[in-house]
């Protein structure tokens, strides 16, 4: 959308259900590199590859366009391009209030859960890590077969460089289930591997 665009957009007033979408399937186009007839306003945005990242860039554009403060769980709440813009046509939509659910303070309790999780070279747990520590085993070992060639790299100290055949791996480190925690291929294969090890662990 470009400046003229956005200033043709009255904040005052919410913008129509095809405004929005138009706006939408433009703007996701050029967001993921397509055609925009490749972006369907029933696609989920997990299915069309939206990241968590560019899911909170979008919802602060449409705040930009709606002069309107948006919920940070919109995109996960209205899933796909046509619940979303139903849901932003709505007169005052933008600007509703979800009540705050009362507790009672007498049914409060002191409650701690307590956990612990790790993957460490040669301890995929806690149990493992445990008897590591316990019998001062080495977890250093050679670059594992298939982690990179390492055959014919020249060990000699250069600024920058890998030197070093030996180091501390993790085993399976691309194994990931991407579906169950509902994260698309396209998002998971940008993650951080440290980002994916620490979902893992957290479940």
């Amino acid at each position: 959308m470009t400046n003229q665009d956005r200033t043709d957009t009255s904040p005052a007033q919410p913008c129509g259900e095809e405004t929005i979408q138009r706006w939408m399937v433009s703007h996701l186009a050029a967001l993921l590199s397509v055609p925009p007839d490749k972006i369907g306003v029933h696609d989920s945005f997990l299915d069309l590859g939206i990241t968590s990242k560019e899911a909170l860039v979008l919802i602060g554009e449409l705040e930009e366009v709606l002069g309107q403060e948006l919920p940070s769980t919109l995109l996960w709440e209205c899933p796909n391009i046509q619940l979303l813009s139903q849901y932003l046509s709505r007169p005052g939509a933008v600007t509703e209030t979800r009540p705050q659910p009362t507790r009672d303070q007498s049914d409060e309790k002191n409650i701690a859960v307590i956990g612990m999780s790790c993957r460490f070279p040669r301890a995929k747990n806690v149990r493992e890590y445990w008897r590591l520590l316990r019998d001062g085993v080495d977890a250093i070992s050679e670059v594992p077969r298939g982690r990179w060639n390492s055959n014919g790299f020249d060990y000699n100290p250069v600024p920058e460089k890998m030197n070093a055949s030996w180091g501390g791996f993790l085993e399976q480190v691309i194994d990931f289930d991407y579906d169950f925690f509902k994260i698309s291929p396209r998002e998971a294969s940008r993650m951080d591997p440290q980002q994916r090890l620490l979902l893992e662990l957290a479940w």
